[in-house]
Parts: C-alpha cells; sequence; structure tokens
C-alpha cells in the first residue's frame, strides 16, 4: 500500500486593510469631499435661486392669467400674509406678496376685493428687489401691465459671485421673462 503524503498548508492570513492601506484610503477620500463639498454647495444656491425665481414668475403669471379670465385688473403687491395688506415699501419684496382683485384704488387691498393667492417670505437668505418706487404690479383686464415702462426685479444672494443672480422683467405689454446675470 502506498502512503499518501498530506501536504502541509500554512495557516491562513486574516482579511482586512493594513494600517497603510487605511491611511491612503481616508487621504483620498478627504481630497475628494475637498474638491466636491464646495462645488456642491454652489450647485444647491443656484438651485435655491432658480426655484425662488421660477416662483415668482408663477406668481406673475397666475396675477395675469386671473386678469385675463375675469375681465378685471389684477394686483401683486408686498405683504406679509400675517397682515394681508400691501406694505409701503416698495423695493424689497423679501417678506413675500399677494396677488388680488383690484377693480378699484389700484394697489390696494380694500374692502371686498378677493385675494387670490398669498405667498410666503424668501427663504434661504435671497433678496429680491424692484429697481423702480412702483409698490404693486398691477394687470389690466387685457393681460397688459398697468406700468408706465418696464419694471426690473433681481434676485440674488448676499455675497453672490459670478452670474449667479437672476433678472425678472415686466414689459407694458404683460409679458415676463427671467435670465442669469452677473451679481452686482
Amino acid at each position: 500500500m502506498r502512503k499518501t503524503r498530506h501536504k502541509r498548508s500554512r495557516p491562513t492570513r486574516a482579511a482586512g486593510f493594513t494600517l497603510l492601506e487605511l491611511m491612503v484610503a481616508i487621504t483620498v477620500l478627504a481630497v475628494l469631499l475637498g474638491i466636491g463639498v464646495p462645488a456642491f454647495t454652489q450647485i444647491i444656491r443656484n438651485n435655491q435661486i432658480a426655484a425662488q425665481t421660477n416662483e415668482f414668475v408663477t406668481a406673475l403669471t397666475i396675477a395675469r392669467s386671473e386678469a385675463l379670465k375675469r375681465g378685471l385688473p389684477v394686483s401683486l403687491c408686498v405683504s406679509n400674509s400675517a397682515q394681508n395688506a400691501c406694505e409701503e415699501d416698495a423695493e424689497n419684496w423679501n417678506s413675500g406678496w399677494i396677488a388680488f382683485i383690484d377693480p378699484t384704488n389700484p394697489g390696494t387691498l380694500d374692502a371686498g376685493e378677493d385675494i387670490i393667492q398669498v405667498w410666503p417670505a424668501i427663504s434661504h437668505g435671497l433678496n429680491l428687489l424692484l429697481d423702480t418706487d412702483s409698490v404693486f404690479i398691477r394687470y389690466l383686464p387685457g393681460g397688459a401691465s398697468d406700468a408706465a415702462g418696464l419694471l426690473t426685479f433681481e434676485l440674488s444672494r448676499p455675497g453672490c459671485t459670478g452670474n449667479n443672480a437672476r433678472q425678472i422683467e415686466i414689459s407694458q405689454t404683460g409679458r415676463i421673462g427671467s435670465k442669469k446675470i452677473g451679481c452686482s
């Protein structure tokens, strides 16, 4: 009978990372986070500005379409939703705004005038500023703006850099447009 030889196997090494491999992985992760986090933060900020621009353009569009639908003037003015009355500070629209049916006394919410919708204050530290002394925006029954000329709003963030601000324009015909602009 033949003797079989058994091969002696070496003890197996435990699976895992060495300290050196772990340190290299942590260093690579730190470099990737150092590059990625600031870029991601800028993406979030740009999306916040774009979302707020879209919300304001929607408010303007609702006011214009309600004027067309109802055959009555509709105004949009700065308002704190708790008061439901137009505020005097026309340049700064940060506290929110309301749209209402406005057949008499333009730009003033009088007793008996229906509120169409109320929008809350702007969040994320953004600023929405109007470049004229007008305290309200009024759409006539035909959809045209009651303003004497072009109304221009600027939406930006404090410390804004590059082309990360937005400009929203309302023409005399009532057309609404928005575009990216350089920070001022």
